[in-house]
């Protein structure tokens, strides 16, 4: 702990690290909880009124198969290509793969390191103001 405290930088950039790891699960939540909750109004209805849905399904994964914040995997919207861990690095995979999918070469959406970045950034400036303050009153 002595490290952390002679080195604010440090803080500062470890807290950036961990802010972006959160900002991919915020991108996760966003898109999927939509989904999850639509998935559940339907499964209400058809449990309900013993109907058949034939309308696609949001996510478009069978009302059989798990749909949740870790399941399934993450895939490209376009070609069905399931995204690994190295193509999954917040900002950085998405700055590497030039914004496109390593398979089908689709356009991957700016919002995603967007929010990665937004969320690192308020991380950061966040931990400097904590770490500043702390500074100021030691300083005294």
């Amino acid at each position: 702990m002595d490290v952390l405290a002679q080195y604010p930088s440090l803080v500062i950039l470890l807290t950036g690290l961990f802010s972006l790891l959160i900002g991919s699960f915020l991108n996760v939540v966003v898109y999927r909880l939509p989904i999850m909750i639509e998935r559940d109004w339907i499964q209400e209805f058809i449990d309900y009124y013993q109907v058949t849905f034939t309308k696609p399904l949001p996510g478009n994964i069978p009302l059989s198969e798990r749909f949740n914040l870790a399941l399934p995997a993450s895939t490209c919207p376009h070609c069905g290509h399931i995204i690994k861990a190295v193509e999954n690095i917040p900002v950085i995979s998405y700055w590497l793969q030039k914004g496109q999918c390593n398979q089908c070469h689709g356009p991957i959406s700016v919002r995603y390191p967007m929010i990665e970045g937004i969320t690192a950034i308020t991380g950061m400036r966040s931990e400097e103001r904590r770490v500043g303050k702390e500074c100021r009153r030691a300083c005294r």
